[in-house]
């Protein structure tokens, strides 16, 4: 299956190549963030307007989550949460000023909750958005046009897609689908900032479940 697979994507390939005008190659340029130890795995990406990339990644060999980005003077790293322990899946996204938002998996020993960490002007704040059970590995987050965080993940106590916003009341949850369903979700906001709908896509046992929500 694995060879099959690899031939269909060089015959796509070679047709595009065929057909399509000529264009001058594409170089990939590599870059060390963060080393040296065990760093970088469970990580996402954002780009600001400039382009710069932002990074968030779990530490495991200090057990932190930590964010990077990268502007004209090179990177910079910082510690966001020093206590999560083992497994720090991380969701970033930034928002109209170009502050981070990160969603992420506390694993540290009995904790095994969905926490929320974000920057403003005066740091880093860090809030928990589900501590009932195990709650929070393979997140996702959006911010909608107001600056709120909306997120997605998975109850690995219950095998449950679930789904979190906040706004000016607090944090509202619900259960999306159950049934061993909701590993690698992710989700869109729909419209402006989520008129339309929030989206919402994971696994279900091993097949792909897409959800539009309208609350």
């Amino acid at each position: 299956m694995v060879g099959r697979n690899f031939l269909l994507m060089v015959g796509i390939t070679l047709i595009g190549l065929a057909t399509a005008p000529k264009v001058e190659a594409v170089n990939w340029y590599i870059e060390w963030v963060d080393t040296p130890g065990d760093v970088g795995r469970y990580s996402s990406l954002a780009l600001d307007k400039n382009g710069w990339p932002h990074i968030s990644y779990f530490d495991g060999s200090n057990d932190d989550l930590k964010y990077a980005y990268k502007d004209s003077l090179g990177w910079h790293i910082n510690t966001v949460d020093a206590t999560i322990g083992s497994e720090g899946f991380s969701s970033i996204v930034l928002d109209s000023l170009g502050y981070p938002h990160i969603s992420y998996f506390d694993g540290f020993y009995s904790n095994n909750d969905l926490k929320y960490a974000y920057e403003d002007g005066s740091g880093w704040h860090i809030e928990t958005v589900d501590s009932y059970q195990s709650m929070g590995p393979y997140n996702s987050i959006a911010i909608d046009k107001n600056g709120y965080p909306h997120i997605s993940y998975f109850n690995d106590t219950n095998k449950d897609l679930k789904y979190t916003y906040k706004d000016s009341l607090g944090w509202h949850r619900y259960t999306i689908d159950n049934g061993n369903v909701g590993k690698w979700t992710s989700i869109s906001l729909g419209g402006e900032g989520g008129e339309g709908g929030e989206k919402v896509a994971g696994l279900d046992n091993r097949h792909l479940l897409h959800q539009q929500l309208f609350l």
